[in-house]
């Protein structure tokens, strides 16, 4: 769950195929890619790979939920 205040980092979807890219393409370990892509967890990493695989889009999705900024 996430803490009051906690800001959560996005990537663009040219990081999300290169990372998807150096795993499956240049077999890269997902620890060596996050180093090297400056991402901080490995399983935002694995979830790409996963998706990707199952021929998911990896496009950020662009509904919010809960109230409106006022």
């Amino acid at each position: 769950m996430a803490k009051k205040g906690q800001s959560f980092r996005q990537y663009s979807l040219d990081v999300k195929m290169e990372a998807v890219r150096l795993v499956n393409e240049e077999h890269m370990s997902i620890r060596e890619v996050t180093k090297q892509l400056d991402i901080r967890n490995k399983s935002q990493v694995q979830s790409w790979v996963m998706k990707h695989r199952a021929g998911e889009n990896l496009q950020p999705t662009t509904t919010r939920q809960g109230r409106p900024k006022t």
